[in-house]
């Protein structure tokens, strides 16, 4: 908990020595932008991105680069009920409803949920999930895998998985890249959403790692024009019955508008166009800063690997 007004000693107690992360909002919206990283010294240094120095005058304190003001944190704010500083930028036009917060940096316990399609998700999913287990992931990982038709048998197995703690399920329903989610439970708090058409790279542990879910957000866009992401398993089964009654096509726009909170996602980076899968289909490659690879279908293909 913190505690206002802020003083030197507050402040030292309760802020300096943690890593905050700072955040934009606008107050009428529920989307957060991070946007940059900090940890505040007793000295009144700061280290990080942006910030220099803090200091605090009459219950206020000022975070500062080279001498001159440019964020003034004077209040607190919750998020899903957690309690966070928040104030204002001091250089920047912004309407009088945009804020900064600083959040206590917590890095997410999560599972990877996984969207595929019984058309071809023995081709597509073993690259993923070799990937998974060559840099070390060790938590749970469920692939959901829609099919057009009813199955009373399990899906036959996949062979390059023997020995490894992966679950392959039918999903009852396709919502396209929101499948994975379908039918996941509260094990863990967060689920990391990702396409069977992904690979992580050698810095995933690290990307994930870095993401901070200290403001208790519903969910975390990995980039701005992607489903994938980490949500909330308890926001996700609150919308469950909403998000099985409604086309795939709208289920982004449901979730961030049903959202207390959500974080925006980051640009990625687009590398060389390649045929991943061997199947004659080129695919361009977009490269997350959670070192996740997207390989991304350019033509239409009858949505073939």
């Amino acid at each position: 908990m913190l505690t206002i007004p802020f003083t030197y000693q507050t402040i030292k107690d309760e802020l300096c020595d943690k890593t905050l992360v700072m955040y934009r909002n606008e107050i009428t919206d529920s989307k957060y932008r991070r946007i940059g990283e900090i940890v505040l010294n007793d000295d009144h240094t700061v280290s990080g991105d942006i910030i220099d120095e803090w200091k605090d005058v009459d219950g206020i304190f000022y975070l500062q680069r080279d001498g001159n003001s440019i964020y003034r944190i004077d209040s607190l704010e919750v998020t899903n009920g957690v309690v966070h500083a928040m104030g204002e930028s001091l250089l920047e036009a912004h309407s009088q409803y945009s804020k900064i917060v600083l959040s206590v940096k917590s890095s997410p316990s999560l599972g990877i949920c996984i969207s595929s399609h019984i058309d071809y998700y023995e081709t597509t999913v073993p690259r993923l999930v070799r990937s998974l287990k060559r840099v070390g992931f060790s938590g749970d990982v469920i692939i959901q895998v829609a099919s057009h038709i009813k199955r009373d048998k399990p899906l036959p197995s996949l062979l390059e998985l023997d020995g490894m703690d992966v679950k392959v399920q039918v999903s009852k329903v396709d919502k396209c890249g929101f499948t994975g989610i379908i039918d996941v439970d509260t094990s863990n708090p967060y689920w990391l959403l990702l396409h069977d058409t992904c690979e992580v790279t050698d810095n995933f542990l690290n990307g994930i790692e870095d993401i901070d879910v200290g403001l208790n957000p519903d969910f975390i866009l990995l980039a701005k024009t992607m489903d994938l992401g980490i949500y909330s398993s308890s926001f996700v089964q609150s919308l469950m019955p909403t998000i099985i009654s409604n086309e795939a096509t709208k289920i982004r726009r449901i979730m961030k508008d049903s959202a207390k909170i959500w974080i925006e996602g980051s640009d990625v980076k687009r590398l060389q166009s390649k045929d991943v899968y061997g199947m004659g289909v080129k695919r361009q490659v977009q490269l997350l800063e959670t070192g996740i690879k997207k390989y991304v279908q350019q033509s239409i293909s009858g949505a073939r690997p």
